[in-house]
């Protein structure tokens, strides 16, 4: 499995509304995605930070949802206005899980 993370800093009045977009919207968009096998979003409300990821079967089909794709673009895209610093987009390997 792989796994792309996108570490964002969004202002802690938002994060309410950034929660239900992300339920809202990118749960349904990275699913739509082959491969895709679902995600989570971790937020520290106190600070504003959060990491989103989503994992897929595959590294070909994590990478072509990656920075450069269409998909994330469009994505992020939608989060533009909450976020107080640029995004971090990373890719793992899932090497172990418990």
């Amino acid at each position: 499995m792989y796994t792309r993370t996108v570490s964002v800093r969004v202002a802690p009045e938002k994060i309410d509304e950034v929660v239900a977009l992300w339920r809202d919207e990118a749960v349904a968009a990275a699913r739509r995605q082959p491969g895709c096998t679902g995600g989570q979003l971790l937020i520290d409300r106190a600070s504003g930070k959060g990491i989103s990821h989503f994992t897929w079967d595959t590294q070909a089909q994590a990478n072509a949802t990656g920075p450069e794709s269409e998909h994330l673009k469009q994505i992020l895209g939608r989060f533009a206005a909450y976020f107080v610093a640029p995004p971090i987009v990373e890719h793992w390997e899932v090497a172990a899980q418990g």
